[in-house]
């Protein structure tokens, strides 16, 4: 996760989702790597939250922000994708954010 090299941090965040159902210990390792300076790692951590559909205190407040207020166009609609990804009631807080999202200016956002 540490990684120098961009492309296996990428991989990391990919793998990540695919345990991150059965393994509860992949939900703080991509909210970390939510953090990457690379988008592009930002962007798969951020996706694969949404496939783990973990709703915690931490996830949908950071999926929130990075939908919101990340620099890149492409992590903050894959942050909308990820938000409309959670279930339950505590996923209900995304709702006026998406929907905001459907009437923005971003196709990105539109198509997340």
């Amino acid at each position: 996760l540490d990684d120098a090299a961009t492309p296996v941090r990428l991989r990391a965040a990919r793998a990540l989702a695919n345990i991150g159902t059965s393994s509860p210990a992949a939900v703080p390792i991509l909210l970390e790597m939510t953090h990457d300076e690379r988008p592009e790692v930002r962007r798969a951590a951020t996706g694969s939250l949404g496939k783990t559909g973990a709703v915690t205190p931490e996830v949908l407040p950071r999926l929130l922000e990075l939908a919101e207020h990340d620099p890149d166009h492409t992590v903050r609609g894959a942050a909308l994708g990820a938000l409309g990804e959670l279930r339950g009631p505590a996923a209900k807080a995304a709702v006026p954010l998406l929907v905001a999202a459907l009437g923005g200016p971003s196709v990105e956002a539109r198509i997340s």
